[in-house]
């Protein structure tokens, strides 16, 4: 009888310890068991196991009987050696309860907990030995198959029809069972061959490559070429045979990463995110886990996948908030990838325009090697212009849209260029009040302000996703019809830019419109083959974009972040500010910039009219 120890699936610190049980074989570490705990059976996830001779003595030493374990899940360990230690590394630096780690770390198919779903299957034919004879169309139905070792059944059924029972019958060939392995199709790009480096980029490529230090933080202000020097280093590392992970901060930026990547490697990619459904990630993680692929691009999660010789990570936009995890266990992706990277002695590559305050300290500190690119490919930045909103906001006279980034716009759609609007702020109106008492209607849950949505004539919460129909009588003083709307939000800047120009194409990109699955590729997909002349949306759109005809971009209420209750506030808004101006101007054509605010003697807004990271 073996003794073996496990985690529990009990997500509480108070239990956060192992629990031992008896099993008749032997268990490896990381391997899934159904166990009896406090009258209920659940998960258990194996940490060891240990041959016992005399369990009368073991029950008389511990004064109780261990109970035995119902049920093995798994025959092999779904956990490597590396992610166990790296799961209980981070429960101890993040105050978690062990077993939160390892469900973190593993898709939803194969989590220790008791509802994960079950591994979708396909049912497939191969032949048998030949040992009698077949008539003509049986004959000629086994020969295909023996062509093409595997079919699935139901293409073999199309194929040949009744012939299938029929051969099935004779047991000259066989149905069995497959995991599904191509649930996540990947488009198809034309081979990009390596681009010729500046002088500038060339030189930012050796230093990192002869850099002792295991992390590199490189500086580049947008449209420098930050991402070629990531795709030529991966390149060379997937030339040495190891693997490649490259972190981007949102499922909006992955589209277009991944077209880069695949125009490079082809088929050598594997990708992962939240907007993948439980199938496809357990897919892509047996793709990593297999040796099937050399180079992985995903989000956040992406950091756990299975890899057994990672040879570089790159992690693009590294100060984004995205990479932070706020739920238990709460952990930066950053501090991942710097200690997967130390077990297998490879280089973590952090980039970003304006990278986050405490990661240019460590490169200042001479903690991390810092390597900058001071210039853009182009040579040229955008011409960046202030519009004080005070006044037009007080005449209700283009409080929206300034009258002059009403002309700068109506200027780029004639010369058939494209404009980019961002406005943090989704909806139609940032709040409802009434005009006679002032009662604002809040969210029954979270105590915050519901928001207004034109689309579906419904009041929603922007934190729990409440909606509520829009109210005739006010709770407070019983007025009927009295509410009006307050501020504004991406549906309403939609509206109004509608309004003005007549005609114009818009695509919208927020929480609303990207809810559906592949909404963010099949959006910006439509938007770079001109199919509108407008992109607008919230945060989303402010980084990573890449549009050579994008000459305008316009950010309305650019200082609304700033006074947040959050100490990186201004940091938050400082780097959305910067990268957003970065989206214009990136090839040949002059590239413009307005920034509407109330205050343009702040020292964040006045930074970024600068482009100056180093003064902010």
């Amino acid at each position: 009888m073996y003794l073996v120890n496990c985690w529990i699936e009990h997500p509480t610190l108070k239990i956060d310890r192992l629990f031992s049980y008896l099993s008749e074989v032997y268990l490896n570490k990381g391997v899934r068991v159904r166990v009896n705990f406090n009258y209920k059976d659940i998960i258990g996830f194996v940490d060891s196991s240990r041959y016992i001779e005399d369990i009368s003595a073991l029950k008389s030493e511990l004064g109780y009987s261990l109970k035995p374990i119902k049920d093995i899940i798994d025959q092999e360990s779904i956990l490597n050696d590396e992610l166990y230690e790296l799961g209980k590394w981070m429960a101890k630096e993040t105050l978690s309860p062990t077993i939160a780690c390892f469900q973190t770390m593993l898709p939803k198919k194969i989590k220790p907990i008791s509802n994960f779903g079950k591994i979708v299957k396909v049912k497939k034919v191969r032949v048998k030995p030949l040992n009698i004879e077949l008539k003509l169309k049986e004959l000629t139905a086994y020969q295909y198959l023996l062509e093409k070792e595997t079919l699935l059944l139901s293409e073999y059924r199309k194929l040949f029809k009744s012939y299938v029972n029929k051969l099935i019958d004779k047991e000259v060939i066989e149905v069995f069972e497959e995991e599904k392995n191509n649930s996540l199709t990947v488009k198809e790009y034309d081979k990009n061959n390596n681009l010729k480096l500046t002088e500038a980029q060339s030189f930012a490529m050796k230093k990192i490559i002869a850099s002792k230090k295991e992390v590199i933080l490189l500086h580049g202000i947008t449209g420098s070429g930050k991402t070629e020097i990531y795709l030529q280093l991966a390149g060379k590392i997937i030339a040495e045979g190891k693997q490649v992970l490259f972190l981007v901060p949102e499922i909006s930026l992955t589209p277009q990463m991944v077209k880069r990547v695949k125009s490079r490697f082809y088929d050598d990619l594997a990708i992962y995110h939240s907007g993948l459904n439980a199938q496809e990630k357990y897919e892509q993680y047996k793709k990593v886990l297999n040796d099937e692929v050399k180079i992985v691009v995903g989000t956040r999660s992406a950091v756990f996948m299975p890899f057994n010789n990672l040879g570089l990570i790159i992690m693009d936009e590294e100060h984004d908030l995205s990479y932070k995890q706020d739920g238990i266990p709460m952990y930066h992706c950053r501090d991942i990838a710097v200690k997967r990277a130390s077990h297998f002695k490879c280089k973590v590559l952090l980039g970003s325009a304006t990278p986050s305050l405490e990661s240019y300290a460590r490169a200042l500190k001479g903690v991390y090697e810092l390597v900058e690119l001071g210039s853009r490919i182009n040579n040229k930045l955008p011409n960046i212009k202030l519009i004080n909103i005070n006044d037009s906001s007080k005449k209700q006279k283009g409080y929206i849209l300034s009258e002059e980034l009403k002309e700068k716009i109506a200027q780029a759609l004639k010369k058939q260029k494209q404009v980019i609007l961002l406005l943090n702020r989704r909806g139609f109106s940032t709040s409802i009040r009434c005009k006679n008492c002032n009662t604002v209607i809040m969210c029954p849950h979270c105590d915050i302000s519901m928001s207004y949505h034109h689309d579906i004539k419904m009041l929603k919460c922007h934190t729990c996703n409440t909606t509520m129909p829009y109210p005739v009588v006010c709770p407070g003083c019983n007025g009927k019809n009295s509410f009006s709307s307050f501020g504004f939000g991406t549906q309403k800047l939609e509206e109004e830019v509608k309004s003005v120009f007549k005609g114009v194409r818009v695509i919208r990109m927020d929480s609303d419109t990207t809810s559906k699955k592949n909404a963010h590729e099949t959006l910006l997909e439509a938007f770079s083959h001109h199919e509108a002349d407008i992109l607008l949306g919230t945060q989303m759109i402010s980084k990573g974009l890449d549009y050579p005809d994008v000459t305008l971009v316009g950010i309305i209420n650019g200082d609304a972040g700033i006074h947040r209750v959050d100490y990186r506030s201004q940091e938050v808004v400082f780097d959305m500010l910067t990268q957003a101006s970065g989206r214009s101007g990136r090839s040949d054509d002059e590239g413009e910039v307005i920034i509407q605010v109330y205050d343009d003697n702040n020292y964040v807004i006045n930074s970024v009219l600068k482009q100056d990271y180093k003064t902010f």
